[in-house]
């Protein structure tokens, strides 16, 4: 197999992945909104475990929260995270809107990756900062209100 190392941006294309989906029982703090979280495996369309990414679709429906986004170190800068969360992007979206991607905690290994993402390079890809531990709970009460009052 050949490797590609022009990064997803550069090359114009970006890999095909195949989609391995699980929903997780439960995963995080119980209140005040029950979170249903999804784990989904990537493989490439020769196969070979390519990564794996979790994901929250907000109860409000206004983005998608990324806590795990791990790609293979041999799939790396090969475009495979960017393809994922493309993939991800269009099966949580509706109506032809995209919801926005914001990463749980973003690493500082992984700023560059995330930054390149924020700049609007990938059509169809709208990152926004990522929510902090300390802020997670807040988000949680942000969900709540606007469900109750939607209610």
């Amino acid at each position: 197999m050949q490797i590609r190392r022009k990064t997803a941006a550069g090359s114009g294309s970006l890999p095909v992945v195949q989609l391995v989906v699980r929903q997780l029982p439960y995963y995080g703090l119980v209140r005040p909104v029950h979170e249903s979280w999804v784990a989904v495996s990537a493989r490439s369309i020769q196969g070979a475990a390519v990564g794996r990414i979790r994901y929250l679709l907000s109860p409000i429906f206004d983005r998608i929260y990324i806590d795990e986004l791990h790609i293979e170190p041999e799939f790396h800068r090969q475009g495979y995270a960017t393809s994922l969360l493309v993939q991800i992007v269009k099966a949580c979206s509706t109506a032809g809107h995209r919801l926005p991607i914001t990463a749980l905690h973003e690493f500082g290994s992984a700023s560059p990756f995330w930054d390149a993402l924020r700049a609007g390079r990938i059509p169809g890809l709208n990152v926004t900062r990522d929510v902090r531990a300390s802020e997670w709970e807040a988000e949680k009460w942000r969900w709540q209100a606007i469900l109750i009052a939607s209610a």
